[in-house]
């Protein structure tokens, strides 16, 4: 997957991963994350594995939402880009529960890379919350933060 954001904004991108069990964490697929799951922030531009920890404990990020892109072709970078940002928002707003742009919180997301969708079938976005520079230590949901 790759990364990307609004506001401050990076771009984050998934391909393909292996998972294994840690003590408090794990090192989870990032073609596995589900709404509400929280994680530390990965490194790099592509992303196959992130560390998934529990929302009680310090984390930099947390999946706000995912939704499929319906296209037969990876969609370029900025059409991809725009359409992250616009549904993510929307997902960001209706789990946080406030508009992205009177939020403290920033937005970012994984999207598919050229890599994961020709070879995992992969379209899947996934749109994270984070805590703008600061690390987060709850769940985001309905935080109206």
């Amino acid at each position: 997957m790759s990364t990307g954001r609004a506001l401050p904004a990076v771009c984050l991108t998934l391909a393909t991963v292996t998972a294994m069990a840690l003590s408090a964490c794990s090192s989870t697929s990032a073609l596995s994350l589900h709404t509400g799951d929280c994680l530390q922030a990965p490194s790099g531009d592509t992303v196959t594995d992130v560390e998934v920890v529990s929302c009680e404990h310090v984390h930099d990020l947390e999946v706000v939402g995912t939704f499929d892109l319906d296209q037969d072709a990876l969609p370029p970078e900025g059409e991809l880009t725009a359409l992250a940002q616009q549904r993510c928002s929307q997902i960001f707003a209706d789990y946080v529960g406030t508009d992205l742009e009177q939020s403290v919180l920033d937005l970012t997301w994984l999207t598919p890379t050229q890599q994961s969708w020709t070879a995992s079938g992969d379209r899947t976005v996934a749109c994270l919350a984070g805590g703008a520079g600061q690390s987060l230590s709850s769940t985001v949901r309905d935080s109206h933060r």
